[in-house]
């Protein structure tokens, strides 16, 4: 058991000081706004789409600009790479004037640390925790806090420490962090080099019959709802399996609306046993043997099957899009190829943006 702190502030202490810090906040936001003429953050902001050959200057030109702005600010410059975010980097150190905003690169937890001459990685337990992390588990709660005997050691640990004595500047970092948890602040100005529609979706596929496992829609003590809710799933099979091309138009004629499907979406959700419960204590074997076991269930799969549907239901046409079913997906089982019914599904992953980051349609320019 740890030691009493009898130092340590009560819960009313804490949260008077919560409401302090807010009460600040709010009321240096009203007069920064003053200052500038506005009553509120502009939800609806400008974005411009710059295209050119390769080598006609685009970088350059970004880095040189940006190097000569002044002030604070949050600039997330995303780039293809981590070798490309220090390109960067050294390109807007030869363009920076007093004033300039500091340069930060961000590096992942499977990325070489620095201060080992990349011998080691940032985070030594990489494979498991970014496996973790794409499960949905929040690695820097559960396993970094969650008794992590590495993490005051480790080089991820050690960048997030001192990027929170950083609050603005221009941090560089692979454009994957636009859809990870990132440790530098969230940007009030998102400069994407390069298409990051390779990174903004991804395809998971299962068999069919996950759809209507009887486990994943048991609801305890609760019989009726339990049927309700796979009949649903029953329907859904048969439409993606069955009606191909008129799978949205079978849904409707069978008469599931856009709220029978939320109900099965919301209770994928709500299952205890859809999310690892893993910590930092156990060893990356116990995590990966927990890892396993919920993948085994497949459990986020459908519940992205349902979250799909739902996506493409409200807009008047007969087929799915974004979710298709091969009968004969070639599959390899103990080293022989086998043919097995697959359900596939291609999502857009969501953006990891601050709710006031301005947002608008794009404006296109060309550098020749």
């Amino acid at each position: 058991m740890a030691p009493l702190d009898f130092n340590a502030p009560s819960p009313e202490e804490v949260a008077e000081t919560r409401h302090r810090k807010g009460a600040i906040t709010r009321r240096v936001t009203r007069e920064v706004l003053a200052g500038h003429g506005l009553d509120r953050l502009p939800k609806r902001g400008e974005r411009d789409l710059v295209t050119g050959a390769q080598g006609s200057g685009k970088s350059s030109t970004a880095a040189e600009t940006i190097a000569r702005l002044k002030g604070e600010a949050v600039w997330w410059w995303l780039v293809p790479t981590l070798d490309k975010a220090a390109e960067q980097a050294r390109e807007y150190e030869r363009g920076r004037i007093p004033g300039s905003m500091p340069a930060h690169v961000v590096r992942g937890r499977g990325a070489p640390d620095p201060h080992t001459d990349g011998a080691e990685t940032m985070c030594p337990r990489a494979p498991v925790v970014n496996r973790a992390a794409s499960m949905g588990v929040n690695v820097q709660s559960a396993i970094c806090d969650g008794g992590c005997p590495l993490r005051f050691t480790c080089g991820f640990q050690r960048q997030a420490t001192a990027l929170r004595d950083q609050p603005t500047g221009l941090f560089l970092k692979a454009s994957d962090y636009l859809f990870l948890p990132s440790p530098a602040p969230r940007p009030d100005v998102v400069l994407a080099d390069e298409s990051v529609l390779d990174k903004a979706t991804e395809t998971v596929s299962f068999d069919p019959a996950r759809i209507v496992d009887d486990q994943k829609w048991s609801v305890a003590n609760d019989l009726d709802t339990s049927m309700y809710l796979r009949q649903i799933a029953l329907l859904v099979r048969a439409a993606i399996t069955e009606h191909a091309g008129r799978e949205l138009a079978f849904l409707r004629a069978r008469e599931i609306t856009d709220s029978a499907l939320k109900d099965c979406a919301d209770h994928l959700w709500r299952r205890e046993d859809a999310k690892p419960d893993v910590n930092g204590s156990m060893t990356d074997k116990e995590i990966i043997a927990v890892l396993d076991t919920v993948e085994a269930r497949e459990i986020s799969k459908v519940y992205k099957l349902f979250r799909q549907i739902r996506r493409e239901f409200r807009p008047p046409r007969d087929q799915l899009n974004s979710v298709w079913f091969d009968p004969d997906y070639l599959v390899t089982v103990a080293g022989e190829v086998e043919r097995h019914p697959r359900v596939f599904i291609r999502y857009v992953k969501t953006p990891r943006l601050r709710k006031t980051t301005p947002r608008a349609g794009a404006r296109r320019h060309r550098i020749d």
